[in-house]
């Protein structure tokens, strides 16, 4: 019996072929409003982009509390030439999601919901990305993985209790309960006075002097303690959670404070983990990754940022207002490295398809 080996190499030859033209102009990780706005800009520039979102769409704002308010117009939040129409000044969570689920359906995007990236491989030009899926190549990378799945762990005993969250959705299974909310921003301002709105017996515990909030939200906050709705402990920070309380320590001394719920509003970071693990440098002092504020290109070479990743833990830095814009820089970016063409489909023959194509 003889084997036509001739026939089995052109087989493989039009396997490796198509292996070859599976290559992505763009892996875009992550579908928050950043990452959805680079893949727009993207498609205006007729390059071949995929978006690998490792939970569902814009997992961010589904995350958000179900009552929550943007506190900018629905045309800060707006991305590519998409209208988005919202009832009042502000626009809700759930005008958001649809908003964005309508971009998604009427631009065809190619979006890859629960599917993981593990690993990013390979040089510029031909990245190859491991996912829970499967591998994706790509010329070029974009990380817009945002923070919001990474919280700032207080680092105490019993943190890892049921009871204790770092993230918030309503208030309503809480009432009659008591509440420990920890921080002094925003998120923390505005889930401590929810909660004593809907009747939990509420203490807020900061360690800072002051409130970092927004004015509104100051306000409300310190309308309810003056109201005693809510109990407040500054300068205070909590050392160790129990089953039934919570353990402070307060300028006046240690404290035992009665408690069902914990929720730690101590802001969220970049995955750092990460990016180091994939070769993507950060700063010095370890708090933000490094990149080219123009090109928004990382430390490493054809890897970019887009969103609020790229500020570390300085996460108030940077809004949906401004990433919505962070695609444009990158396609100016590899623009002027004369890469346009590649990430287009410009780029020249590949000579092992011709042959194996032949």
């Amino acid at each position: 019996m003889s084997i036509d080996y001739t026939k089995n190499s052109r087989e493989n030859a039009r396997i490796n072929a198509k292996i070859l033209m599976s290559l992505r102009d763009a892996v875009i990780i992550g579908a928050g409003p950043a990452g959805l706005a680079c893949a727009l800009e993207f498609q205006k520039n007729e390059a071949d982009a995929v978006v690998v979102e490792k939970d569902c769409l814009t997992s961010t704002v589904y995350r958000f509390p179900d009552q929550m308010r943007f506190f900018s117009s629905a045309s800060g939040l707006e991305i590519g030439d998409f209208r988005m129409h919202a009832e009042g000044n502000q626009p809700t969570r759930g005008e958001a999601i649809r908003y964005y689920r309508e971009v998604v359906s009427q631009a065809r995007l190619d979006i890859r919901q629960r599917e993981t990236v593990l690993s990013i491989d390979g040089v510029p030009g031909n990245f190859h990305l491991r996912t829970s899926r499967g591998t994706v190549r790509a010329r070029q990378v974009v990380v817009a993985t945002g923070y919001y799945g990474s919280p700032n762990l207080l680092g105490v005993p019993g943190e890892s209790l049921p009871k204790v969250a770092h993230y918030y959705r309503d208030a309503h299974p809480y009432f009659g309960s008591d509440v420990v909310v920890i921080g002094g921003r925003n998120s923390a301002g505005i889930v401590a006075v929810e909660l004593a709105d809907a009747g939990a017996r509420v203490t807020l515990v900061h360690r800072g002097d002051r409130f970092g909030m927004k004015p509104a939200i100051r306000a409300a906050l310190e309308a309810r303690i003056a109201s005693q709705q809510i109990q407040v402990l500054m300068r205070s920070r909590v050392t160790a959670i129990h089953q039934f309380f919570v353990a402070v320590d307060t300028p006046r001394g240690e404290r035992e404070i009665a408690n069902d719920f914990v929720f730690a509003m101590t802001g969220y970071h970049a995955d750092f983990e990460f990016l180091t693990r994939n070769g993507i440098p950060l700063s010095p002092c370890g708090d933000r990754p490094i990149y080219d504020p123009e090109t928004l290109e990382s430390g490493r070479p054809g890897v970019y940022f887009a969103g609020a990743v790229m500020a570390g833990v300085y996460t108030h830095e940077i809004a949906i207002e401004s990433s919505r814009h962070h695609g444009a820089k990158i396609m100016a970016g590899i623009s002027s490295k004369s890469k346009l063409g590649e990430m287009c489909g410009a780029a020249a023959p590949d000579p092992r398809l011709d042959a194996a194509l032949g």
